[in-house]
């Protein structure tokens, strides 16, 4: 059996290893080339690749290919490495592999579409693979006739019928490869330029289509020999060192950006997370899982800090009877590691960076696989069927967004599934025979930044067919095609909306359908809620109506009967009861969001009834009552508690053995996610990255961090490893320019209640916060009075010592120049700051200030120094506490000689200072070593405890 599943079997074993021989020079070939001739080639091939595709298009017969345009082209270096970055291809190892190079000669064109002979590109037997050599234009005087093999054009789609048991040759059923279709290995279709008629006549006459099927490998050879002296030409051009050169350039650089750019967010640890398929064809539903455990590791020997990411799919479910499998094993995972890094740009700085971001070979560079053996979803033995693997590599696509939401506290998309395959086929009237089908998209996951797309494709430039194509070749009439309203999952940022199309056949016919997430949910994540599953009606409405599986590969449909598709919405992110109550009105009144969504969902009640209203009548969104909804709202927080950070929806319980909502993966907090300092810098970068996509240049990540509580949870794993706050794992994140460790400590320290509760944590081993609510803060402050304040002072005692120490030994903190020092704390006045050492900074002794207040609120004691900009933050606390008293105290702020005081509000009875004030008068100083102090002058009576 294993001598069938692939001429060369799995990694490794042939002498040909397409894991390994694939990398070619990765010198600093930058040091060599013109840049200009660099640029000039590098869109030469953007170019070249685009061209190929579009000749595909305009020349090809399926409807599959010429219009759904399901395929794509790449361009590959005689490393085999892929070069362009528009789009994916498959790989050139398994012609390399079966032909040697040495022979090929000019006019081949090379063959195959099997799946466990492809080294892991293709994926299903319908996708059909073209591959041409490039060739050198010949010397005239040169007598040697042989020519060296300089690159590779391919292009691969998929068509319509390569044979098999069903129509269509994806029959949901399946146990063996061998009822999916022809299965063909590399072959040579064309030989010197003479097409191989034996050949094509064997493979169309298996087909039920076999002109479209002829039509679309005429149309694939042709715009890849095209393609072939395109690349030819640029070789003759700039001369083959030149040319190579660049090539190695284009796929450092590749490597270069995402070590620099995208990796250095992701920091140091290990995380696990698994997502599911829900049915197999075969079996009944149940969850089979792909588990994926991420290790980022970084090395500064290697290039770009060397950061290196391990894919670990330990722990995937064994392979299935059904045709949801995928060979990904093979070539040590080359094709899914390029499958997969697209993912990784949805970490770049801007929407407008990742839109930038191509995925060539040097992604493979810092990706490494391991995969569990034979016998599993991804590493299935021959012949397990496979003509439904896009269960498997698509879901692959959201375990990896969801693994990384863990490691970067949550900063990526919610979930989305945007491929499924739905068609009618048939007889006509006149007796012909039809066959339809296409693929329809659904709606993108809510980001961090913004909301889903709205019926996206995965597939690049594919899209749904045209109306007027389909009505005039097909016995059916197009009734709706729109979005899919409520199908988003709810979020302060909305899933994308999912198809709605209505088919009404004319003829008597078979559905066909192969999908997922019928079942299962796209996932929301950080609060938002799952979208909308995949969902076929048949007459809906009627005397028969009925559900279709997702599954299925002849539901009949009489002539008369309307066909209703809901594709899948994607998941949320964030709250949705965060949303702002005017974009969900907007949603509103543009069908995105019925009525009752927005009152169930977000919790938005509206001025006027709208239960009997059309809302397409509107001529605006309708009027939020902002009372209603803030009650409503509290209503709903109430009942529900705190959202989940990953909602799978209710299908999750469903198929769950014992019922379960969550999986034990989806707690953010992996046991596996490193040190307390890992998950401080986690949220540094999260919260800098919502920040600067926002807009607004107030807010840098700390303060936001801080405003939203989400440095709690951080602080109080941080606690557990204090003594290694002045460690360079603490080394501020690249994307947070003059950053030093100084700072992650200084606004720990400056937000009071986080710290009292990193103390607790200290103290007590109890991570629950101490002060979560007011009313646990009152209570403990009644609870307070019952004890001695000198207790206290005892009990916080080595806990001030030891975060003072390490406070100390920080090095390269930033010292604020005075010209800025009137502005808040914020991430461009530190940039412009001077770097010293922290022990040179000024600092400020507590003197005269009573014990029970900063004790509590900073975690200070009297006669402990502390840096300067930690000091700045004390007017703020004050001005809290003060606030819950009767008779608050006055802070006044003297200099060493005492009688610098600082009243700009002139205000005895309140708290008088801000941190910029505060931080005027201590850099005004000429003098580096100032001191200073703190003292309480009149006020009454103080609570043993701080009221906040």
């Amino acid at each position: 059996m294993s001598d069938q599943a692939s001429p060369r079997g799995r990694a490794g074993d042939h002498p040909f290893d397409p894991g390994t021989g694939n990398l070619g020079p990765l010198d600093d070939a930058a040091d060599t080339i013109d840049p200009v001739v660099l640029e000039i080639v590098r869109g030469t091939l953007a170019s070249i690749e685009k061209e190929v595709e579009d000749a595909i298009g305009r020349t090809s017969r399926s409807p599959m290919i010429r219009d759904a345009h399901d395929y794509r082209a790449g361009i590959h270096d005689r490393h085999l490495r892929k070069l362009t970055g528009r789009s994916y291809s498959a790989l050139v190892q398994p012609i390399v592999r079966d032909f040697p190079v040495e022979e090929m000669v000019p006019g081949d064109v090379f063959f195959h579409n099997d799946v466990y002979g492809s080294e892991g590109g293709i994926g299903h037997l319908p996708d059909l693979c073209i591959t041409v050599p490039v060739f050198a234009d010949p010397d005239p005087d040169d007598g040697d006739a042989s020519l060296p093999v300089l690159a590779f054009v391919q292009a691969f789609g998929h068509h319509d019928d390569i044979g098999g048991a069903v129509p269509g040759s994806m029959p949901s059923d399946a146990t063996s490869v061998f009822v999916e279709g022809l299965i063909v290995p590399p072959i040579k279709l064309w030989d010197a330029g003479v097409p191989n008629r034996a050949a094509l006549t064997i493979m169309t006459r298996n087909s039920r289509m076999p002109d479209s099927l002829a039509g679309d490998l005429q149309a694939e050879a042709s715009a890849c020999l095209m393609g072939a002296r395109r690349v030819a030409e640029l070789f003759a051009r700039y001369g083959t060192d030149v040319v190579e050169a660049a090539f190695d350039e284009i796929v450092a650089t590749c490597a270069r950006t995402y070590r620099r750019e995208i990796l250095s967010r992701i920091p140091d640890g290990s995380w696990t997370w698994e997502d599911y398929a829900e049915h197999d064809g075969v079996d009944e539903p149940r969850l089979h899982a792909q588990r994926i455990t991420l290790t980022k590791t970084s090395d500064d020997t290697l290039p770009d800090g060397g950061g290196r990411l391990t894919i670990d799919f330990a722990g995937t479910s064994p392979q299935a009877r059904g045709p949801i499998n995928h060979v990904g094993d093979r070539a040590d995972g080359n094709f899914l590691k390029k499958w997969l890094a697209p993912i990784l740009r949805n970490l770049a700085e801007t929407p407008e960076r990742m839109a930038e971001l191509d995925v060539n070979e040097g992604v493979v560079e810092f990706i490494d696989m391991r995969f569990p053996e034979p016998g599993t979803l991804l590493t299935p033995n021959f012949p397990a069927p496979t003509n439904a693997r896009t269960f498997v590599i698509l879901r692959l696509l959201g375990v990896l967004a969801g693994v990384l939401a863990k490691a970067v506290d949550g900063e990526m998309p919610a979930d989305q599934e945007t491929i499924r395959y739905t068609g009618v086929y048939g007889t006509r009237a006149d007796g012909s025979s039809y066959l339809m089908r296409e693929v329809l998209g659904g709606g993108s996951g809510g980001r961090p930044y913004a909301d889903g797309e709205d019926t996206i494709h995965v597939v690049p430039d594919s899209r749904n067919l045209p109306t007027e194509f389909t009505e005039s070749r097909f016995p059916f009439r197009v009734e709706r095609l729109g979005l899919a309203i409520d199908s988003g999952g709810p979020g302060l940022h909305r899933g994308g909306l999912g198809y709605d199309k209505h088919v009404r056949m004319l003829v008597d016919a078979s559905f066909m359908s192969i999908a997922d997430r019928s079942i299962l949910s796209c996932w929301g994540v950080r609060g938002g809620r799952a979208g909308r599953p995949f969902r076929v009606t048949i007459d809906p409405g009627g005397p028969d109506e009925r559900e279709v599986d997702a599954l299925a590969d002849d539901a009949p449909v009489k002539a008369g009967e309307l066909i209703r598709i809901q594709t899948t919405g994607g998941g949320g992110w964030g709250d949705p009861l965060e949303r702002d109550p005017a974009a969900v009105a907007r949603d509103v009144w543009w069908e995105k969001v019925s009525v009752d969504g927005a009152h169930d969902d977000y919790g938005v009640v509206f001025t006027d009834d709208l239960a009997d209203v059309d809302v397409a009548d509107l001529h605006d969104a309708p009027a939020v009552d902002h009372d209603g909804t803030a009650a409503r709202r509290q209503a709903m927080r109430d009942e529900r508690g705190e959202p989940s950070f990953f909602d799978r929806g209710p299908g999750f319980a469903r198929l769950h053995p014992d019922g379960a909502t969550q999986a034990d993966v989806d707690t953010p907090a992996d046991p596996t996610s490193g040190s307390g300092l890992a998950a401080v810098r986690r949220g540094l970068v999260g919260c800098d990255r919502r920040a600067r996509r926002s807009g607004d240049p107030t807010h840098d990540g700390l303060t936001m961090l801080i405003s939203t509580m989400q440095v709690q949870e951080a602080q109080h794993a941080l606690m557990a490893d204090l003594d290694g706050l002045a460690d360079a794992d603490l080394a501020a994140p690249s994307r947070c320019e003059g950053w030093t460790r100084g700072h992650v400590l200084s606004h720990v320290a400056r937000n009071a209640d986080a710290l009292v509760n990193l103390c607790r944590w200290a103290l007590t081993g109890d991570p629950t916060p101490m002060y979560p609510s007011q009313e646990s803060r009152n209570a403990d402050i009644a609870a307070g009075a019952e004890r001695g304040i000198d207790e206290i002072v005892a009990d916080l005692e080595a806990t001030n010592e030891r975060l003072l120490d390490a406070m100390g030994e920080v090095e390269g903190a930033v010292a604020v120049d005075p010209s800025v020092a009137a502005r808040d704390l914020r991430l461009g006045d530190l940039e412009t700051g001077r770097v010293v050492p922290a022990r040179d900074l000024p600092w400020l002794r507590l003197q005269e200030v009573q014990v029970h207040h900063l004790d509590l609120d900073l975690g200070l004691r009297p006669q402990d120094w502390m840096p300067a900009w930690v000091a700045a933050g004390l007017p703020r606390v004050w001005r809290r506490m003060a606030g819950r008293l009767d008779d608050p105290p006055r802070l006044v702020v003297r200099g060493p000689t005492g009688d610098d005081v600082i009243d700009p509000a002139g205000s005895g009875a309140t708290i008088v200072g801000t941190a910029p004030d505060l931080l005027v008068w201590l850099l005004g100083r000429s003098d580096a070593d100032q001191r200073a102090r703190l003292s309480v002058e009149g006020g009454g009576d103080l609570p043993a405890l701080p009221a906040y």
